[in-house]
């Protein structure tokens, strides 16, 4: 019984945690690769990304795909492209529904977020690289647990957070780190500030990679790097992942990428499995080739988990995270109640 009040804690803990540590790096929760150059693209098709999952209910339409008849095989250069003083916003909803049983105890955690990230550009060197400000302007959290009362959080109306959320209530509003981002999509620099101390401090990704040269439809590109995994012992086990994307159609200007995420690492145990089991995704991201930026993508997860904890536990993960461009300064519409009815 004593190992089944332990993985609650866990559960309840974890995820404040993932939820603070999405608001605090604005990234996919399943994360994008690491600061490297992506591969140069490949025209063989990559692997494709499994079939979208059954997930929590959409929050907004997915991203749009375009017809193949409209669809061009002129090969285009995918690069970011900022402007000095501008202000970027995207509206970030995160749904997820986690059911464990350990023991033949089970219990499920829902949450669902809803954020504005922002970045401010704060110069545009000579090679195209931005120096930017990344903040979270605003954020509503809703969570819930089997056997507990629910639990909300807007930072625009309520002036105490509920226990647990003072970390992320903290960092709404302030500057959490000065990036420094290649054309391609490559880290060159990153200085957390005292807001986002106390959240993730892996090098995390921020966005997608691009490729390395330009692409035509149908062509891909990946990346592979290295998870680094606490261990309950203190110590770290490094996982190989890899990510993979591919260019489905362009119109308009508007690309339209298929990406997926799969483990490398054979004969993981279950214990880590379940540590790493977001990032194990698949989804669709619409790229504006002429304004350099993502303007919407919807990544989707949905895996299961057996023995993580024994042999009678299990681990069932749904979530889904959404991304869409804000063209002009505003915060999220709607509210969690929305994307949490059923």
């Amino acid at each position: 019984m004593k190992r089944v009040e332990q993985w609650k804690a866990m559960i309840r803990a974890g995820w404040v945690g993932l939820l603070a540590a999405g608001l605090a790096l604005g990234t996919t929760v399943s994360g994008w690769a690491k600061e490297e150059t992506p591969s140069a693209p490949q025209t063989p098709e990559a692997p494709s990304a499994s079939p979208t999952p059954d997930a929590p209910e959409q929050t907004s339409p997915s991203p749009k795909e375009t017809s193949p008849e409209k669809t061009t095989s002129e090969k285009r250069l995918l690069r970011y492209k900022f402007q000095p003083g501008e202000t970027i916003r995207w509206e970030v909803t995160h749904q997820a529904n986690i059911r464990t049983t350990v023991s033949g105890v089970s219990q499920t955690a829902e949450s669902v977020s809803q954020s504005v990230k922002v970045w401010k550009v704060l110069q545009v060197q000579p090679d195209g690289a931005a120096v930017f400000e990344h903040r979270v302007e605003s954020v509503q959290m809703w969570q819930k647990l089997t056997g507990r009362q629910e639990v909300r959080y807007n930072s625009q109306t309520d002036k105490d957070p509920p226990p647990g959320f003072q970390t992320i209530a903290k960092s709404i509003g302030v500057p959490l780190a000065k990036i420094t981002l290649s054309p391609e999509g490559k880290i060159l620099h990153r200085q957390r500030t005292a807001a986002a101390a106390s959240q993730d401090q892996n090098d995390s990704p921020i966005t997608m990679p691009l490729p390395t040269e330009p692409v035509a439809v149908g062509d891909s590109w990946s990346d592979i790097f290295e998870l680094d995994v606490p261990l309950e012992t203190g110590a770290i086990r490094k996982v190989k992942t890899k990510q993979m994307f591919r260019l489905l159609n362009v119109q308009d200007d508007i690309a339209v990428i298929e990406a997926s995420s799969q483990i490398l690492t054979p004969n993981l145990p279950p214990e880590i499995e379940a540590k790493i089991i977001q990032q194990q995704s698949a989804g669709k991201i619409r790229f504006d080739i002429q304004r350099g930026r993502v303007v919407e993508q919807q990544i989707d997860v949905d895996k299961r988990v057996v023995g993580f904890r024994g042999e009678a536990s299990s681990l069932h993960c749904m979530s889904r995270f959404h991304e869409k461009l804000l063209d002009s300064p505003q915060t999220a519409r709607r509210s969690p109640d929305d994307a949490s009815q059923k």
